[in-house]
């Protein structure tokens, strides 16, 4: 549910006539995720037990999420808050793999 949003965002931050050079870094990078998710995964299992993949997981995330969440911005004007997130959870169930770029940010 989140990669709609993802790309919506990628694509409203993207320089104007390289939005597609810049959904390809995305899609690049999220596909090697998923290739190498599973081999890391098992390798931690493998040598150090179920648990190091899960506090490995867990500590990327929590590595990569302030970083993340500091280099993200919103234009100034446009609100966001959890009605305007239900709306768009809505919307991105109702298009399946569509998104509405207003409705990212709640001005739908």
């Amino acid at each position: 549910m989140i990669i709609p949003i993802a790309q919506a965002y990628v694509g409203d931050i993207s320089p104007e006539g390289e939005e597609g050079t810049w959904m390809g870094y995305f899609n690049a990078a999220f596909f090697t995720g998923f290739g190498f998710g599973p081999l890391l995964g098992g390798v931690l299992t493998d040598h150090f037990g179920m648990n190091a993949a899960f506090y490995t997981m867990g500590g990327l995330g929590g590595a990569i999420s302030m970083p993340a969440a500091s280099a993200l911005t919103v234009e100034e004007g446009r609100k966001f808050g959890m009605g305007s997130t239900i709306r768009c959870i809505y919307h991105v169930n109702e298009y399946r793999y569509g998104y509405r770029a207003n409705c990212i940010w709640g001005n739908s």
